[in-house]
């Protein structure tokens, strides 16, 4: 690969503006390129739980077993859309990870 990506960023669960969702198959596709290189995948699901003619298809995060994806969403299409609060999911050294960043971003925001 001449240029190696840093993550892959996907939303495969009713996406926006199409409404289409990727297939188990595809998703478990995905997967294995993502773990043969070794790729992150950032899972951007603020759609899945709007569903209504039959359930989707399980998250990319829930299907993985390399700890590759990080699930992230929101509550403002479920419960209200002026609320801006979001979730993440990912494995825990991955969290860890995030949790430094966020909070490196948090303390220098007004000294560096």
């Amino acid at each position: 690969m001449r240029y190696r990506p840093k993550f892959l960023y996907t939303n495969p669960t009713f996406q926006n503006p199409t409404g289409r969702t990727l297939a188990i198959v595809a998703r478990r596709e995905l997967l294995d390129l993502a773990a043969r290189y070794r790729l992150p995948i950032v899972e951007d699901d603020p759609y899945s739980e709007l569903g209504w003619q039959r359930p989707p298809p399980p998250a990319l995060f829930d299907l993985d077993d390399h700890h590759l994806v990080i699930r992230i969403g929101t509550f403002s299409k479920t419960l209200a859309g002026g609320l801006r609060l979001g979730w993440l999911a990912a494995s825990d050294s991955i969290v860890d990870q995030l949790a430094l960043i966020k909070q490196r971003t948090d303390v220098c925001r007004a000294r560096c």
